[in-house]
């Protein structure tokens, strides 16, 4: 489980500014295969990637989770082409285009035993998470 400390964590180790902008997300898995099976079907999903991502004005930040050899990759507001974000009843949906490709992030609005997370993500849904409007 992913805890406050981790972020603290991050954020020292990566001098960010911290004010309510990282949050818990899922890059939306896609269907692998389905294998029928009389009246039930079994779907098989790619593997679930999880980053925790700090929004910026400068960009956007993807921290691997849990820390795998990989470098956080960092997506400049200005290399992106297309931003949408779908609000949901318990998530949002981060639609993110740029030249090299199209990223789907799930962000779930609660995160139980983590209420952090919920209030971060809550602020950047205020905010429009940090997208400069153009």
């Amino acid at each position: 489980m992913l805890h406050y400390s981790d972020v603290e964590r991050l954020v020292r180790e990566h001098q960010l500014t911290y004010f309510q902008n990282i949050v818990f997300a899922t890059v939306q898995p896609s269907v692998k295969f389905i294998i029928p099976a009389g009246p039930f079907s079994t779907v098989i999903f790619d593997k679930v990637e999880q980053y925790l991502v700090h929004f910026s004005a400068a960009g956007m930040r993807l921290f691997p989770v849990p820390e795998r050899e990989s470098q956080p990759v960092f997506l400049p507001w200005k290399s992106v082409t297309r931003f949408r974000v779908k609000r949901g009843l318990i998530t949002y949906r981060l639609i993110v285009e740029t030249a090299q490709g199209r990223l789907r992030l799930i962000v779930n609005k609660f995160v139980l035993g983590n209420a952090w997370a919920g209030e971060n993500t809550a602020y950047l849904a205020e905010h429009d998470f940090f997208y400069p409007q153009q």
